[in-house]
């Protein structure tokens, strides 16, 4: 696995995914140009990710790349779903009802349920 020449297509991806996270997380929902950046940088990855996929579907004994990028498109999805998460707070912001979505999503309104 180590000689593979997808070795460095996986190490360049886990970086990216990892400054991403981070960048995600440090992201405050209002701040809706870079939520927006972030999730064309998380589509160049999903690209990247599927295409490579499609390579890794005509080699022989690549298994265990297979299972690598499937594992990335299950962390691309966890962080789209982090900043589909964000957006929805900047859309209700703007449609007036921030406030009560914010109620909603609350632990506090989950106690009173």
């Amino acid at each position: 696995m180590n000689n593979s020449p997808f070795r460095k297509i996986s190490q360049d991806i886990e970086q990216d995914l990892r400054r991403l996270k981070s960048s995600i997380g440090k992201t405050p929902w209002f701040n809706f140009l870079q939520l927006n950046l972030q999730q064309r940088q998380l589509d160049k990855i999903k690209s990247k990710v599927l295409g490579t996929l499609d390579v890794l579907s005509h080699q022989e004994h690549q298994s265990d790349y297979n299972q690598l990028f499937y594992w990335y498109l299950a962390e691309i999805r966890t962080l789209s779903q982090a900043i589909d998460e964000k957006n929805e707070l900047v859309n209700a912001f703007r449609k007036g009802s921030f406030w009560s979505k914010l109620w909603k999503d609350s632990f506090w309104s989950k106690l009173n349920r």
